[in-house]
């Protein structure tokens, strides 16, 4: 008669059919465990990819005045927009820095002055795009500088660009590198409106800068540069254009034009189109013509440029042009700023999107690995 085996005695049987020590045998909750490992693990890496892409996602900051404004700066990701929910002026010693990255202001109804003695706004691999019916106002006032710097593929568009000095190298609008410019108001210059090249620059206003000799005007192009004014481009004096080296007056253009409803002047392979209606194509009235509005009087509009320039600057420009085109070329790691917070940089939030990124990386090898295990981790 066999024996019936129950028990422990069963348990040992068994145990040695399959080679194993009861010492050595997962227990159920030991099982379960090594089962759940993985969807813990999955679970952390989801949460971590979530919360990767909320980070690296566009944020809209919310300007109410200046402190706010220079958090929103600071702080500025790709594809962020600033959300202004007041009129703004602000005085600085710093330049918005746009590089590598795109960023729109939204300006909605509101007018935004930014005057610094520096470039005001300089942009290089990225885009700086207006929304809204409002105004953004670069306003320079320092010697031998810039107000709006845009290079090396930058693309950027503002209301009005103003430059209130009257030093030599003075440039209100300079666009070089592959850059694109649009203005939608009027560009006032005390020295040289508007400096293109390589580049497109479109004014939808009028240009004006003041002349002393042909060095100095209201548009200088060169290298293939083009550039369209829907205004009136003035420059007081003496010189209406400088193409490549060549000075142009309004009764200088190319005929027939390539762009029907301007005059056309043209050296080389650069272009300046002048529009004819409206009392376009004809010299303006001089330096100090443009407008824009101040936030404390909505209904009355402010000059921004002093009227008063005359040549008595020019027995000392020209002691100053060597210093002037190292601070053109040196750009923004030259420009000095007494205070940290209105330098507008936006280095903290590009390496926050770099850590982000890398943590995305190392999530998706993780989750790979533990894909291609599964069955090891399981046993």
């Amino acid at each position: 008669m066999k024996k019936r085996i129950i028990g422990k005695q069963k348990n040992k049987q068994i145990l040695g059919f399959i080679g194993m020590n009861k010492s050595k045998v997962p227990t159920m909750d030991q099982m379960n465990l090594k089962k759940r490992i993985p969807l813990v693990i999955a679970a952390v890496l989801t949460v971590t990819l979530l919360l990767g892409f909320a980070a690296a996602s566009p944020t809209e900051h919310y300007v109410f005045d200046n402190t706010s404004f220079s958090n929103a700066l600071g702080n500025l990701s790709d594809g962020d927009t600033v959300v202004f929910q007041n009129d703004i002026n602000r005085d600085t010693t710093g330049t918005i820095h746009i590089s590598d990255m795109n960023i729109t202001f939204d300006v909605g109804s509101f007018v935004i002055n930014v005057t610094s003695n520096v470039t005001v706004l300089d942009v290089s691999n990225g885009s700086f795009t207006l929304n809204g019916t409002g105004e953004f106002n670069a306003i320079g006032t320092g010697g031998c500088t810039t107000s709006v710097w845009v290079f090396s593929g930058g693309i950027a568009e503002v209301s009005n660009v103003i430059h209130k000095n009257s030093d030599s190298n003075c440039i209100a609008a300079k666009v070089e590198g592959g850059g694109s410019l649009v203005v939608s108001g009027n560009v006032t210059a005390g020295w040289v409106g508007v400096n293109v090249s390589n580049s497109n620059v479109v004014v939808k206003g009028n240009v004006t800068g003041w002349s002393g000799n042909f060095t100095n005007c209201g548009i200088i192009v060169s290298n293939g540069g083009t550039v369209t004014v829907d205004g009136v481009v003035g420059d007081g004096d003496n010189a209406y254009l400088l193409i490549n080296g060549s000075s142009y007056d309004i009764g200088d253009n190319h005929v027939p034009s390539s762009k029907s409803g301007y005059l056309e002047y043209m050296e080389d392979d650069c272009f300046v189109w002048v529009k004819m209606e409206g009392g376009n194509g004809s010299r303006g009235s001089g330096f100090g013509q443009a407008s824009i509005r101040d936030p404390s009087d909505q209904d009355a509009g402010r000059q921004v440029a002093d009227s008063n320039n005359n040549n008595n600057n020019n027995n000392n420009n020209n002691n100053n042009n060597n210093n002037n085109n190292n601070n053109n070329n040196n750009g923004q790691d030259t420009e000095t700023d007494n205070n940290p917070e209105d330098d507008d940089t936006q280095n903290a939030g590009k390496s926050w999107t770099w850590l982000w990124i890398l943590l995305l990386l190392l999530a998706l090898v993780a989750a790979v690995w533990l894909y291609m295990n599964r069955k090891k981790i399981q046993k």
